[in-house]
């Protein structure tokens, strides 16, 4: 899939190293937010107005690119407290749940966030295998685990995530989705 685009008119100027990262990175997540992975990298160089040698410089490989939109768009806005918040058994489990929830929902309020998301799981890109273990071990598997104290069940280090489980679980969090799409959040 080719995508034509005009390159920028700007001139361009000498920046540091890591300011050059940053900038290359910025405007390849706003590309892949708008055109895509299954795009070549021609046209993300000739969209940033990079030659293809400036992106090997910084990215040696489209996976390295990947991995490090990745780092920027996920676990730059994943937050540590969210385990915390899981955790604190001082605090009633449905309370904690739309603690977590609403917080974890502004993630989701973010263009790039989600068209990247979708994307990439439209291109069968690796970032979205990645993002769900992480949501799986970080949020399906706690939150599962506090379920099954509340109702004096087994801890999933006693019995693993159940297929039931995990399609509850995922019901549960996907939906969070959803409603943000249905409230008009995301665009």
């Amino acid at each position: 899939m080719s995508v034509r685009l005009t390159p920028p008119a700007a001139k361009r100027q000498r920046l540091d190293p890591e300011e050059r990262e940053a900038q290359i990175l910025k405007g390849a997540v706003k590309f892949f937010a708008e055109h895509g992975f299954e795009t070549g990298t021609r046209d993300l160089t000739t969209a940033l107005g990079i030659s293809k040698g400036l992106l090997y410089r910084y990215f040696p490989s489209k996976d390295a690119l990947f991995d490090k939109i990745y780092e920027e768009v996920f676990i730059t806005r994943w937050k540590e407290e969210w385990s915390a918040i899981i955790a604190d058994r001082t605090v009633p489990l449905p309370e904690r749940l739309k603690i977590l929830y609403r917080d974890y929902s502004t993630m989701l309020h973010d263009h790039d966030w989600v068209r990247i998301y979708l994307f990439a799981g439209l291109a069968d890109c690796s970032i979205n295998q990645r993002f769900w273990k992480l949501v799986k071990r970080q949020i399906y598997d706690r939150v599962t685990d506090e379920i099954r104290l509340v109702r004096d069940l087994p801890s999933i280090a006693e019995i693993p995530l159940t297929e039931p489980e995990l399609e509850l679980i995922t019901a549960l969090h996907g939906s969070i989705f959803i409603l943000a799409f249905g409230n008009g959040c995301i665009k």
